[in-house]
């Protein structure tokens, strides 16, 4: 409901920040305080939980037909709202708090748990931004492929102190390289959705049906979710 007395509107202090107009903009959703709520889960990744942000993703992206793109790794999902969007008159109290429930609500119910997502905006006129942030986001992505198999596998034989100490002041390619030497793990070999994560974008594809009324096959187009 609108807050329309004087003394409502006089405190309302955010109701007029929106998001430019010819501007696209990210949601990013992060988990809230997981790093407790993940330790039910198997170290470094689990296909569980991957399979319930996907399922989080795919919702928010067939409910907002206003999303192209999406790219989540970890328990982060970026929302591509394209140029045009007006939803919500494109007030960013509205997109934030919807965004973050809508994804909090669906992904509680995968994990049969009550869990919570924050929500922030990022606002470019560029495509060429938007492919600056995927960049960073996908390197984001396999720095902490690389840091959570070299922790969580030599903590399981050392302990977390110590292997918080063994890994101290090691860069990415040194991480690597020691998971190859002591564990045999290549990174490069694992799973995509461990290491830059996935993105979710809609296509068209040609249908085969039947038409009744004119007892003929015809070609429908319809749209379907591609992961890559």
């Amino acid at each position: 409901m609108s807050i329309n007395t004087a003394t409502g509107r006089k405190y309302d202090y955010y109701r007029e920040l929106i998001v430019p107009n010819n501007c696209y903009f990210i949601v990013r959703l992060d988990g809230n305080c997981f790093s407790s709520f993940t330790e039910r889960y198997q170290r470094p990744f689990d296909e569980r939980f991957y399979k319930a942000m996907k399922i989080g993703a795919k919702y928010l992206m067939k409910k907002l037909p206003d999303i192209f793109k999406i790219h989540f790794h970890s328990d982060e999902i970026s929302c591509y709202f394209k140029r045009e969007s007006d939803w919500f008159n494109r007030r960013i109290e509205k997109i934030v708090s919807i965004t973050a429930g809508m994804l909090s609500s669906i992904f509680s119910k995968e994990v049969d748990s009550l869990v919570q997502f924050d929500s922030r905006i990022l606002i470019t006129p560029t495509m060429k931004d938007i492919e600056e942030y995927e960049k960073d986001r996908r390197l984001n992505a396999f720095r902490g492929c690389v840091n959570s198999y070299s922790f969580y596998l030599l903590a399981n034989e050392v302990g977390i102190r110590e292997a918080h100490n063994q890994l101290k002041g090691l860069d990415s390619k040194q991480r690597q390289e020691f998971l190859f030497t002591n564990f045999n793990i290549n990174i490069a070999k694992v799973p995509k959705w461990q290491r830059v994560g996935v993105f979710l974008e809609w296509e068209e594809y040609e249908k085969e049906g039947f038409n009744p009324i004119t007892n003929s096959i015809v070609n429908a187009t319809r749209r379907r979710i591609k992961e890559y």
